[in-house]
């Protein structure tokens, strides 16, 4: 990503009056709650200047915690850090640091919630079904156009596309965003 690209991306979101919030859903009662692996779920609200707003689940890989990428892979990952980090996604909370020789966490702090890049990307991503056939989808996303799941899949990306177009005042902004966030 261009700093330039950042610069007009920003400008355009403040232009917008783009803001947003999040609420942490713990992973045993989101969306995500069958899933074996661990993940972050949130429920933002985009709002925008123009009184209009879209909510919606987001989600994160574990490895947005804080300090996971310190302990990943290096000898220091015990059986207890490790769940302590997974623990975030129940919780909420992150262990800040760990005490030297010994795998119990202390001094806990809650998640920094997903900024409102990350999140807008997604949904600029998702949002671009809303311009597809269900079949140039499929193909575009390597999914089986005889499945039930994708259909769903696709039907709430167009959904998210509606919703996001009314946020950000009409298609032609959504378009800008979308060319500003490549390479993000």
């Amino acid at each position: 990503m261009t700093d330039e690209n950042k610069a007009a991306r920003d400008a355009l979101i403040a232009s917008l009056g783009l803001t947003i919030s999040a609420a942490f859903i713990p992973q045993q009662v989101s969306r995500n709650a069958e899933s074996k692996d661990p993940s972050l779920n949130w429920s933002v609200t985009i709002r925008a200047e123009n009184g209009a707003s879209l909510t919606t689940d987001y989600m994160q890989g574990i490895g947005h915690v804080p300090g996971y990428e310190k302990t990943r892979g290096r000898n220091l990952m015990a059986t207890e850090q490790r769940a302590a980090l997974e623990d975030a996604a129940k919780t909420g909370k992150y262990p800040r640091r760990f005490m030297a020789n010994t795998s119990r966490p202390v001094d806990f702090s809650a998640l920094p919630q997903p900024t409102l890049d990350d999140v807008l990307y997604s949904l600029v991503n998702d949002a671009e079904a809303a311009d597809m056939v269900f079949e140039d989808w499929c193909n575009t996303y390597g999914c089986d156009t005889d499945s039930r799941k994708a259909e769903a899949t696709y039907r709430a990306c167009v959904d998210t596309g509606i919703r996001l177009r009314r946020v950000v005042g009409g298609a032609a902004n959504l378009h800008e965003l979308s060319n500003l966030f490549s390479g993000f």
